[in-house]
């Protein structure tokens, strides 16, 4: 049979996190008895260095007459760091995936473009052999390229935002669905595809009329 007794309230605290850097704050109830217990935490506020401090009050408590003893002492701020490694391992790979990602997807849009500018060789030969410049040639190239990687960014635009959701827990004081993020993203991924058009809309513009026509 239960034992029940009664408890008094003498304070309501704000949201805390327990949980590390869990944006979800915890319910906490904190119960504060008047009676000597056989464990206790000792919290200190330094101003020096934190670990000096724990030495000193490790080796003090040491001398207290009776039967004390020290199960060990850590700073505040490892503590914070042990709770904050695996969302930073997590971050790491993230950020290196994506930088991964956006490598590979500059290559794929240079090869892509160096390969249709191969095969439209004749095609660019004849434009330009009928009265078409260079500058012309090269505005026709990038706008096909950044054509192709507009419909890429959009499709990618629209899957992350549905899968944004399930990336809440790896994030910490910015929302999965950012403005700012979601539209600074398909900029830099459009720079990218301008800048890795840039090569194979060069050579395109420096075609050889005579020589194009030629080929088989």
């Amino acid at each position: 049979m239960a034992i029940q007794s009664e408890r008094q309230i003498v304070g309501v605290v704000g949201n805390v996190r327990t949980a590390g850097t869990d944006p979800t704050p915890l319910p906490v109830i904190y119960m504060h008895r008047q009676v000597p217990v056989a464990i206790m935490n000792l919290v200190l506020a330094s101003v020096g260095d934190p670990s000096l401090l724990a030495r000193e009050a490790e080796a003090t408590a040491w001398n207290m007459s009776g039967d004390v003893n020290v199960y060990g002492t850590e700073v505040l701020s490892d503590r914070i760091d042990r709770f904050e490694w695996s969302s930073d391992v997590s971050a790491l790979l993230l950020g290196a995936f994506a930088v991964l990602a956006l490598v590979l997807g500059a290559a794929g849009i240079y090869a892509v473009i160096s390969y249709t500018v191969a095969k439209r060789t004749q095609e660019i030969g004849l434009r330009m052999a009928l009265g078409a410049d260079r500058g012309s040639v090269l505005r026709m190239v990038l706008s096909h390229s950044l054509k192709l990687a507009g419909i890429g960014v959009v499709s990618g635009v629209g899957l992350a935002l549905v899968l944004a959701r399930f990336l809440g827990s790896l994030l910490y004081g910015v929302s999965v669905h950012d403005v700012a993020t979601f539209a600074a993203a398909p900029v830099a991924l459009m720079a990218v595809a301008a800048i890795a058009s840039l090569v194979p809309a060069w050579r395109a513009s420096r075609v050889d009329p005579m020589l194009a026509l030629c080929q088989d």
